[in-house]
């Protein structure tokens, strides 16, 4: 995701590792990356201010890319991606961080 080739191809790679550099305007799509996983965080933030699960911060310890990713990705492709986490209890509360407000 994180690089832009020509055809959304990396060299040594197959069809669609990379963005489509012929369609894509790859600062802006980091922008957009960045912006999504900064209120992802802030949505963990909250959690856990909230709840106290620890298990919030399993789907943030990934290394790769920081700056963009917020610690949600351990490395480039999706199966790298650190889906969000937390106990049922957890997910239950994400309603009142809003509704209450």
């Amino acid at each position: 995701m994180a690089e832009g080739y020509e055809g959304g191809k990396k060299p040594s790679g197959g069809k669609g590792n990379a963005l489509d550099t012929n369609v894509v305007n790859v600062d802006h799509c980091h922008d957009l990356t960045r912006k999504w996983h900064s209120v992802r965080a802030d949505l963990e933030n909250q959690l856990f201010q909230l709840t106290k699960d620890s298990s919030i911060q399993d789907g943030t310890n990934g290394t790769y890319m920081q700056d963009i990713f917020h610690g949600h990705c351990k490395a480039d492709g999706n199966e790298h991606y650190l889906l969000l986490s937390g106990s049922d209890d957890t997910f239950d509360k994400i309603n009142g961080l809003y509704l209450n407000n």
